[in-house]
């Protein structure tokens, strides 16, 4: 682990920082969202089940079955005419208090005092000494030993969603202090949580973001590329997903070409995400190395901008037309069903990008 000194650190959601050393960068903030897209980091109101889990929200209205991860078994080409999912009220509603809770859940097991064990910790999301125990075992990069922690919460976004469990994808920065020395990571957490009883209920978190990796001393150009580029924002869990060689070459190359034609922010690569296409037994493209997931573009969250003569539609149109691109989940779907575009529930506040497996004959 490197440490800085304490009066180097940048404050939390104050200024644009990131953790992992001076080649890491990511907007420490909360993305402005539209109405049923955001999540909030303030005290929640909830109350707590017998066993101590967390509750939020008493919403009664289960959605349909619609959440997918856009990996389209063969590319279709189909004349382009734009469709958009909207969200109806009790959706958007489902949607909000599941992050919320899913961002609370991580704020507490990134919070604690030097004085507090790991069991401790994670005391404050669960209750009873075999979920304890579980959620240890969960969250080993969480808990720093002798630290004071706080966690603040940068972004939230589905990884799934099904009428009685879905999965969050929580982006969070932690602010470490030990011994006068601060270090500032930011990670993507992947939590579950069930519907029982008209309320979300924390489950587990099924990836705490990865442990750090310090930058080889040489990477290959398409990774230096984009660690090295001030126009591309992610979480070290992204950038450790590079240092480990775990992402193609030519969707870092992608990538490239996107902050060239505007400077977004990285919700996940692999860390972070399902390892399967959720609620499915298929592996997900991002855990093959082979797709990101972007949550804003020049500023702008996907969230907040639907409109077709907006600067991240005609974004999205470009990489729909890119060689190399099997699959582009967004607001928007382009090509109609069973077409290499489409849009959801789960894909309304970002950008999916998967990549063909033939342009480096991926396995």
């Amino acid at each position: 682990m490197r440490w800085v000194a304490l009066g180097a650190a940048c404050a939390v959601l104050a200024v644009a920082c990131g953790g992992g050393g001076t080649d890491s960068g990511f907007d420490v903030r909360i993305s402005t969202t539209v109405p049923g897209q955001g999540v909030t980091t303030s005290a929640l109101p909830g109350s707590s089940d017998a066993t101590g889990t967390t509750i939020v929200g008493d919403t009664t209205t289960v959605p349909p079955v619609t959440s997918v991860d856009g990996q389209v078994l063969s590319p279709t080409t189909i004349p382009r005419a734009t469709t958009t999912t909207e969200l109806d009220a009790s959706i958007s509603q489902r949607h909000t208090e599941a992050k919320a809770l899913a961002a609370d859940v991580v704020t507490k097991l990134l919070t604690y005092s030097p004085e507090m064990d790991h069991e401790a910790v994670v005391a404050q999301v669960v209750g009873g000494s075999f979920r304890i125990s579980k959620l240890i075992e969960e969250t080993p990069s969480l808990y720093l030993e002798g630290a004071s922690s706080t966690g603040e919460v940068l972004f939230g976004q589905l990884g799934g969603m099904r009428p009685t469990s879905t999965s969050v994808m929580v982006v969070a920065t932690q602010v470490a202090e030990f011994g006068g020395l601060t270090e500032v990571y930011t990670r993507t957490v992947d939590v579950r949580l069930l519907y029982r009883s008209g309320a979300w209920r924390f489950d587990f978190v099924f990836d705490d973001g990865g442990s750090p990796v310090e930058r080889p001393s040489s990477l290959f150009p398409e990774a230096a590329d984009v660690v090295d580029d001030d126009r591309i924002l992610m979480a070290d869990s992204a950038r450790w997903d590079i240092y480990r060689g775990s992402i193609s070459p030519t969707l870092l190359s992608l990538m490239s070409e996107i902050s060239a034609r505007a400077p977004f922010e990285v919700t996940v690569l692999s860390s972070g995400h399902p390892f399967f296409v959720y609620a499915t037994n298929r592996q997900s493209l991002h855990t093959r190395g082979r797709a990101v997931d972007i949550f804003s573009v020049g500023g702008v969250p996907v969230s907040a901008d639907h409109d077709t003569n907006s600067d991240i539609y005609a974004l999205v149109e470009w990489i729909y037309d890119h060689p190399n691109v099997r699959s582009v989940g967004s607001p928007w779907d382009l090509d109609g069903p069973g077409g290499r575009s489409f849009t959801d529930e789960v894909h309304l506040d970002h950008i999916h990008i998967g990549l063909l497996d033939e342009v480096d004959n991926a396995p």
